[in-house]
């Protein structure tokens, strides 16, 4: 048409734009062309592929993964990094969150049951995350989460001569540091120390010296114990390199139940017990006397004041003899004697076939 401008048709038809795949369609010549879109690139003329950008350079950050997408792709900071890129953008920048330093455990803070452990200060972060393994198991033990400033946590009810590894991370909004593992092993179950038989020179009526057998393993202390019977318990911590000790100011003929143990902080072993009479105490107010027949004489005493007795034991010399009185017995003829002879006695109480000490007399 005369004095109209013309302008070229740039719309590709419907069929013509069908055709293009990954890319869009122009007319600016014949036939139309099809042009890759962005973040593709061309395979003929009317198919465009996806590049794979994470091939070949891209801006995401050294710690970060890179993840292809169609006709783009994506960053996302590895484990254990935060994300510092700016809005809009992700795994550009990526800063390591440090993980704990310091974590140990100390042997004077492992137990039989227990253990102490303690790690280093850190103010970046949300909290702590603390939990033991044993050894062969994948089964966290006793997790605990634990405020950022805490810097030590008692584990208890463990296992004796058990393996475990401590390990501590920390958290800050959905990010992990690494995990820092201490290995330990508990203690073995504590020694129980040998109360030996106790000797009979160990006894007397107020008395009792008892020893045991020391143990190798290192411990705090022993704890000991007596009671009578009847009576109540005392118990006294005895330090670890002492192994004997008396018991004193007792009861005549009673008896007494001693028990002794290991401690080793907060755990202590099994108990080694044994039961032991006292001596009774020996009969009073012993004499020798005349009685109105010849190559006689009177024995007579009376019983103990305190405590009890099963028999009397009665001795003479010279040449005399040896006889036994039962308990309600206090007095005893003895015959057949030398005349002109000065005799000797020794008497003792007996209860539980320990002997007291002797009294003596003459006549």
């Amino acid at each position: 048409m005369s004095g109209a401008t013309c302008v070229a048709n740039t719309t590709c038809s419907t069929i013509d734009a069908a055709k293009c795949v990954n890319s869009d369609c122009f007319v600016n010549a014949s036939p139309p062309v099809c042009m890759c879109r962005a973040g593709y690139e061309i395979h003929n003329s009317t198919y465009c592929s996806d590049i794979n950008e994470c091939g070949g350079s891209n801006s995401c950050h050294g710690n970060a993964l890179c993840t292809n997408v169609p006709g783009s792709f994506r960053c996302s900071c590895n484990a254990h990094f935060l994300d510092m890129s700016g809005v809009g953008t992700t795994g550009i920048i990526c800063q390591e969150l440090a993980g704990i330093t310091g974590a140990n455990v100390a042997a004077s803070d492992i137990k039989l049951s227990t253990v102490r452990v303690r790690w280093g200060s850190g103010s970046t972060g949300d909290n702590f995350t603390i939990y033991l393994l044993e050894e062969g198991s994948t089964s966290r033990v006793q997790e605990q989460v634990l405020a950022i400033g805490i810097q030590e946590y008692t584990f208890n009810g463990l296992m004796p001569n058990t393996s475990y590894s401590f390990n501590i991370y920390r958290r800050l909004g959905n990010v992990v540091s690494t995990t820092a593992t201490i290995n330990f092993i508990t203690l073995p179950n504590l020694a129980v120390p040998v109360l030996n038989a106790v000797s009979p020179s160990d006894i007397t009526s107020t008395s009792i010296k008892v020893t045991w057998s020391s143990v190798r393993e290192p411990i705090d202390d022993y704890t000991f114990s007596v009671q009578p019977a009847g009576g109540s318990i005392s118990t006294e911590s005895i330090p670890a390199n002492i192994t004997e000790k008396l018991l004193s100011s007792l009861q005549p003929a009673t008896q007494y139940t001693i028990s002794i143990l290991t401690r080793f902080g907060v755990n202590v072993s099994s108990a080694s017990t044994l039961q032991q009479y006292t001596a009774p105490n020996p009969p009073e107010s012993v004499s020798i006397s005349t009685t109105s027949t010849y190559g006689e004489l009177m024995l007579t005493w009376s019983a103990p004041t305190l405590g009890t007795t099963d028999n009397y034991v009665v001795t003479f010399n010279p040449t005399g003899p040896t006889f036994t009185r039962t308990t309600g017995a206090t007095s005893g003829i003895i015959t057949n004697l030398s005349p002109g002879t000065t005799y000797s006695v020794t008497i003792s109480s007996q209860f539980m076939s320990i002997s007291s000490t002797t009294v003596s007399a003459s006549g």
